[in-house]
């Protein structure tokens, strides 16, 4: 995933990737915000998340815009955080559950008239854990 991805590597990540990851400028925003939180910490993260159930909830293929609200359980067990200078775990407190249910919506259109139409995430929003 793109958003792993530029968690592991805060200091060169872009924004770029995660627009050609189908991220809309909402989604962007708020990944950039959490690059930029672990840069400004000098910490990375590492593994991966996993995506354990996805269900679609509505379905609306004949709009302007298709659009697709899916719900998720997102899988967050298997990243760490690690300061960038010594690579050392993090020594944080657990948050909350590692598993997160949220609720996404995509949207099939073009970025700009001159280009390939894609499914972009336009919003997403976590609803609890599952």
């Amino acid at each position: 995933m793109a958003i792993d991805k530029a968690m592991s590597n805060p200091t060169l990540s872009s924004r770029t990737a995660l627009e050609a990851a189908g991220l809309s400028d909402k989604r962007i925003l708020d990944a950039l915000g959490d690059v930029r939180a672990l840069r400004d910490s000098r910490w990375y993260r590492t593994g991966e998340t996993r995506v354990r159930s996805l269900t679609p909830t509505a379905v609306e293929l004949t709009a302007t815009q298709p659009r697709v609200i899916l719900r998720s359980c997102v899988d967050f067990s298997a990243t760490v955080l690690h300061f960038q200078k010594d690579h050392q775990v993090v020594p944080i407190a657990a948050s909350g559950s590692k598993r997160v249910a949220f609720s996404a919506e995509l949207r099939y259109t073009a970025r700009s008239a001159d280009s390939t139409k894609m499914w972009f995430l336009t919003d997403e929003k976590a609803n609890s854990s599952c």
